[in-house]
């Protein structure tokens, strides 16, 4: 075999474990969201059509597939846009993010204790949702020192949440429009009572 031939070769294996990793990382998280119940090694790899060997050799086990599955609805999420200070803007970033991945989210926050691994991402997601609101309303928080700027912060956090949006959209049944201006409502009085 020439090296030519032997580098093209490589290169297709390379393409294939690239497009079966994806495989199982797509399967992982239809199954996760759609069926979480039935979130098994074996129901991924059936889904990815491959086996639970070729599943347990990509991601070594259960735990660090849940968390690959995390940390792609995290990614997800980038929130790029920065609407200063803007209720209305910063609701419609936040639900252009929540009608992607907040099912996902959401079936992660009920699974954070069952799998160790997804600890890490949630709290980057935390983290990172923090660091939005705080850019976002910046102006508003710099306006208020001590105790009235934390409770600001909180009921900020608290509105913006993904768990918010869920109970909105998915409990409540709202359309997305109509449960944008239940939390546009929410963070315009929490400014204007902050104001006062």
């Amino acid at each position: 075999m020439n090296k030519e031939t032997r580098r093209y070769s490589m290169e297709r294996r390379s393409a294939q474990a690239e497009a079966t990793r994806e495989r199982v990382r797509k399967a992982s998280i239809e199954i996760y969201c759609q069926q979480p119940q039935d979130f098994t090694l074996k129901a991924v790899a059936e889904r990815a059509q491959t086996s639970v060997q070729t599943v347990l050799r990509i991601f070594g086990n259960k735990d660090a597939l849940m968390a690959s599955v995390a940390e792609t609805a995290r990614l997800q999420m980038r929130r790029q846009n920065w609407p200063d200070g803007d209720a209305i803007a910063a609701v419609r970033v936040l639900f252009d993010d929540y009608e992607k991945s907040g099912d996902l989210l959401i079936q992660q926050l009920g699974a954070e204790r069952l799998y160790p691994s997804l600890s890490q991402q949630i709290e980057a997601g935390r983290h990172s949702h923090r660091e939005w609101v705080e850019k976002v309303f910046a102006a508003q928080l710099r306006a208020r020192t001590g105790q009235a700027r934390q409770t600001l912060l909180f009921g900020l956090l608290a509105a913006s949440d993904v768990s918010v949006w869920k109970l909105l959209r998915r409990d409540f049944g709202l359309y997305r429009r109509a449960a944008e201006m239940v939390v546009i409502e929410m963070i315009t009085g929490l400014l204007r009572e902050r104001q006062a």
